[in-house]
């Protein structure tokens, strides 16, 4: 008797990879899921290598400037460069009247015979005490000024007589960058540039340097003359007066320069002179590859990458 065949029908050898084939087409959900993650990471490094080598060019650009501005205060200091400011603001330059509106007249400033300066500050509350235009505020901006002979007129050669400003005076040519007016005369050192460095760059350290005796002073230390009597004139130094490193160029060549802490150019514990001043600048944020701008007495600028954000490579 002959077998008819069944209704349910065995897949042939082809149908069957058919079948297969079929359930094994699109992605499951498991294999989007790790798909997507690998994206992400991809994505995220690659997003994270360009703000790093976007930070890294605005660093370097930073760096430039600064260094161009040492360079062009020595460029002005050569060349005798007149200074233009307003009668009533000392820290507002000008061209004409109108620049002054509402802060007196635009006057010609006697040409700096003392040469042009550029001050650095760590980062230090307001000073209410002083009379600095330069109140040191942040570490985010650096100056110019020219510094100035006319406060030799006054009494010691102090640009703020003892009664107006309290125990403590300032000389003439000490870096300062005032705004005070007496008698209608306008006493101090006018700004010739206020540079404020990029939203994501600041300034990190500042370290003056006695090499011969290995004194180092940086701005977690304090300044040196604090709580001390300053060597020009012996008056009190406010204890809250936070280091500042100024770069000074001395006429009439430019070529040599001058290194300060903004009270004196030598160091309380020898009395030696300041003989480098390095600058740490680097990416708010980050911990590695800082720039260390360094300018040597004898008037070497140079720039290194510092990896840990330190003074220590």
């Amino acid at each position: 008797m002959k077998r008819t065949p069944s209704s349910g029908k065995i897949p042939t050898p082809s149908r069957w990879q058919d079948f297969r084939k079929s359930q094994s087409s699109g992605f499951t959900l498991i294999e989007i899921i790790i798909t997507i993650g690998i994206t992400g990471i991809l994505l995220a490094l690659v997003v994270t290598r360009y703000q790093r080598g976007n930070e890294d060019s605005i660093l370097n650009r930073e760096v430039a400037r600064i260094t161009s501005t040492i360079h062009l205060a020595q460029q002005q200091t050569a060349s005798g460069e007149v200074v233009s400011f307003c009668s009533g603001k000392v820290d507002q330059s000008c061209t004409n009247d109108t620049n002054c509106a509402g802060v007196g007249s635009c006057q010609v400033a006697t040409p700096p015979e003392a040469g042009m300066s550029v001050l650095f500050s760590c980062a230090s509350p307001a000073l209410p005490s002083t009379q600095l235009y330069v109140s040191p505020i942040a570490s985010s901006t650096f100056f110019m000024y020219g510094d100035r002979t006319f406060c030799a007129s006054q009494p010691l050669g102090d640009c703020f007589p003892p009664s107006y400003i309290g125990p403590w005076t300032y000389a003439e040519g000490d870096g300062l960058i005032t705004s005070y007016v007496s008698g209608g005369n306008l006493l101090g050192d006018p700004k010739v540039g206020e540079y404020a460095l990029d939203s994501h760059i600041d300034i990190r350290n500042l370290r003056l340097t006695v090499a011969s005796t290995g004194v180092t002073y940086q701005c977690s230390g304090g300044a040196p003359w604090a709580n001390q009597h300053d060597p020009i004139h012996h008056a009190l130094v406010p204890a809250n007066y936070p280091l500042q490193g100024v770069i000074h160029f001395t006429p009439p060549s430019g070529t040599q320069l001058t290194l300060s802490d903004n009270v004196s150019v030598v160091d309380p514990v020898s009395s030696n002179v300041w003989e480098k001043l390095d600058v740490l600048v680097g990416v708010k944020g980050r911990t590695i590859a800082c720039r260390n701008i360094s300018v040597s007495r004898e008037g070497a600028v140079t720039n290194t990458v510092s990896t840990n954000c330190d003074f220590n490579p």
